[in-house]
């Protein structure tokens, strides 16, 4: 299916911009109002066309006042007219934006229309194949041009809280372990579509949260773990450069958006982890070479160890596994992989666990492989425990690109 760019129309908040010669087919008075309460944007406008051909219709935003067109809207998440659009006056399309929703302000936002020609434009019933089609070829152009976008995006941001997020291009990966290896949470391995995002390049440490701490009044974790069940407590293993550990699910969250982020998707944090690879551990095939990436039980004396002192994985992340098991959005489901979407998943829609990836420096070499998952109960607060489990939880943050 060939892309036909009749007519791109830039749009600012309630104004109407005319778009130069008429041509056979024209979009007009195209316009968009912000739905704060439903965290959505309704873009209404009129479509020509002499010929009444059916056509489907392309979104694209930006959030810098047109400079960049970064914003790509998934197909999921648009309604009403958008696919084998007939032409017509007062159109519209309902832009469902969700965790971008924070990025986005009516004084910087434009959005652009593009007209596909549509396979739908003949009077016969839809046509199954045709429209799935259809829709794959959208996705396919979408795909593209956010691997274009990312071509153009810098390497690296610097974060509210002094932390240095890594760019992870858009691109597919492969989720999971293939058949024979790991368990069976693990399973099916399938082919994932992860869009552009910036992830902190380390753990957060413990000078970041306790700075958190000091700005909102929360009480800092301690820096050693403390075995309940056992009535024993570690040692102070010191704060600075080490990971903050102890970390409830809530209290990561909380630490992440009060950041200007949020905590990444289980899909987001594998393929980040992963670097490009495709082997069990990020490094190769085996576990031997671990000591030089991980703090595990095989080399951390059972303790935590300041960030960024092993080698990073291809994107330059530091203890992306071991140090410490780190939180992730989804709530957990041993069967999800089974019905995964194949595009930005975002795990169940409700769980009493919550994923946390990566291993830490109590655990084996195992949990070190990048399609290894563990949860926990996301309703745990500090100094609750379960069966003299020790707290080493902590986290990382990431900022989308797109929403």
């Amino acid at each position: 299916m060939g892309l036909k760019l009749w007519m791109v129309i830039p749009v600012l908040a309630g104004g109407i911009f005319a778009s130069g010669p008429v041509r056979a087919q024209e979009i007009s008075h195209v316009q968009f109002q912000f739905d704060n309460q439903n965290q959505q944007i309704l873009i209404t406008y009129d479509f020509y066309d002499p010929r009444e051909t059916a056509s489907d219709v392309m979104v694209q935003a930006s959030h810098d006042q047109g400079k960049t067109w970064s914003l790509f809207p998934a197909p999921s998440t648009l309604s009403g007219d958008v696919l084998g659009v007939k032409p017509g006056k007062e159109k519209s399309i309902v832009w469902k934006v969700g965790d971008g929703w924070g990025g986005l302000s009516p004084d910087s936002f434009q959005v652009r229309l593009m007209l596909v020609t549509s396979s739908a434009s003949s009077a016969a019933a839809p046509d199954p194949t045709a429209e799935a089609t259809r829709e794959a070829g959208l996705e396919e152009k979408e795909n593209q041009a956010e691997l274009d976008q990312s071509k153009k995006l810098p390497p690296t941001l610097a974060g509210k809280d002094g932390a240095v997020l890594v760019l992870i291009p858009a691109g597919y990966f492969t989720m999971g372990s293939p058949k024979g290896e790991g368990d069976g949470d693990q399973h099916p391995a399938h082919k994932v579509w992860v869009s552009s995002f910036y992830m902190d390049r380390t753990l957060v440490t413990f000078d970041q949260y306790d700075h958190f701490c000091d700005v909102t009044g929360r009480q800092k974790p301690v820096d050693g773990f403390t075995s309940y069940s056992f009535k024993v407590q570690s040692p102070h293993w010191g704060r600075g450069k080490r990971p903050v550990l102890n970390l409830t699910w809530k209290e990561a969250d909380g630490y992440c958006r009060w950041a200007g982020g949020r905590l990444p998707t289980e899909a987001e944090w594998e393929k980040a982890a992963r670097g490009g690879t495709e082997t069990p551990y990020f490094w190769g095939k085996d576990a031997g070479p671990a000591v030089d990436y991980a703090w595990y039980a095989g080399d951390s004396r059972y303790k935590t160890w300041p960030v960024g002192e092993l080698k990073p994985n291809l994107y330059g992340l530091y203890d992306i596994v071991g140090n410490l098991w780190q939180w992730v959005s989804d709530w957990y489901g041993s069967d999800y992989y089974a019905n995964s979407p194949d595009r930005n998943p975002t795990g169940p829609a409700e769980g009493k666990l919550k994923v946390l990836r990566g291993g830490s420096f109590a655990n084996g070499d195992d949990c070190l492989r990048v399609a290894y998952r563990s949860s926990w109960d996301a309703d745990k607060e500090d100094g609750e425990e379960t069966m003299g489990h020790l707290r080493e939880h902590g986290c990382r943050c990431v900022s989308p690109v797109l929403p």
